[in-house]
């Protein structure tokens, strides 16, 4: 009996992992741009939110229920903290691969095709509503799926190492398709590893936390910086060499000046209080001081609006590096075993 129902489980969960990406190939590679391929973008959709009740109810007859109801509030708020550090950690490697690596290049050159793939699903004139709609809610549908039922479900039939990896690759099969339309194969390959990697991060934080909410919070930042890049290359493809070209005028840059200054004070001050150690203060303040010093000095004496977030982005990341070394010294992520 107990081999037959791992058995379904395992049914379940490929479909469940391979279903969105195999999807994909057909609304996005086969039949673009076709009612038929918005008609299995819509059912697809609706399958990933019922799949999970039709699996768990009716498929492996059990019930929804929380498997450590009594866990403390802290645990969630260890996870919410968690999530955030991993989010501001990633946000910043991806400002500083968009601004200072190929990466970026690729994109502008790339920016015509996106912007007339997104144009065609009519979402450019509204594309911070649809920001929006992705970071929270779409977010936190794709933590349910993936995370609450891919991952949960995997790690009922095989270690959590491997649950975790193959939780990660179901994540990232779908993304490498949807990528690949915008733009070229090996880099959506890349990018879409690096949705795996994130993804492999949320289920350890789920896993170590039993709670959605830390994953959910850092989905929702690291989507935000996504929408961000996202709109900056639609304005690419819009004016071209001009957009973000010309340098901001005195008065901007010594608003963003004094604001990245105040960033800096409250993030040095909040570290030597928490830290409660001059040595480690005084390295991470040389450390961020440094960071700001190299983005406020770009070539031709430009300076792009990305680089003028990475800042205080770095201080926010300094602060809460501190209180999670200050309140949970074993662990950073403030997850339990």
């Amino acid at each position: 009996m107990q081999e037959k129902k791992t058995k379904t489980r395992l049914l379940v969960v490929l479909i469940a992992l391979l279903l969105p990406a195999i999807a994909s190939v057909i609304y996005f590679v086969w039949l673009p741009g076709t009612p038929l391929a918005k008609g299995i973008y819509s059912f697809t959709k609706v399958f990933m939110l019922v799949w999970p009740v039709i699996a768990i109810r009716l498929c492996l007859r059990e019930r929804f229920r929380d498997t450590d109801p009594d866990r403390p509030m802290k645990q969630h708020f260890a996870s919410i903290q968690g999530g955030i550090l991993f989010g501001l950690i990633t946000i910043t490697v991806m400002y500083a691969l968009y601004d200072l690596t190929v990466l970026g290049v690729i994109l502008r050159d790339n920016a015509d095709n996106i912007f007339s793939h997104l144009e065609s699903f009519g979402v450019v004139r509204y594309f911070w509503l649809l920001a929006i709609f992705i970071s929270f809610f779409n977010a936190a549908f794709e933590e349910f799926y993936w995370r609450w039922f891919g991952f949960g479900q995997l790690r009922k039939i095989c270690s959590p190492r491997l649950a975790h990896l193959f939780a990660a690759i179901g994540f990232s099969l779908h993304h490498i398709v949807v990528l690949s339309q915008f733009v070229p194969l090996s880099t959506a390959v890349f990018l879409g590893a690096c949705v795996g990697i994130g993804g492999a991060v949320w289920s350890l934080i789920y896993h170590g936390s039993r709670s959605l909410w830390g994953a959910w919070v850092s989905h929702l930042i690291i989507d935000l910086g996504i929408m961000w890049i996202g709109w900056q290359v639609l304005q690419y493809a819009q004016l071209g060499e001009a957009y973000g070209s010309e340098p901001l005028s005195d008065t901007a840059y010594m608003i963003a000046f004094y604001l990245q200054i105040g960033f800096l004070v409250v993030g040095f001050v909040a570290t030597a209080f928490l830290f409660k150690r001059k040595w480690m203060c005084t390295i991470a303040g040389i450390s961020v001081f440094s960071l700001f010093i190299y983005l406020n000095l770009p070539a031709g004496g430009n300076i792009s609006i990305d680089l003028l977030i990475l800042p205080p982005i770095w201080c926010a990341l300094l602060l809460f590096i501190a209180i999670q070394t200050f309140r949970h010294r074993h662990n950073l992520l403030g997850l339990q075993a």
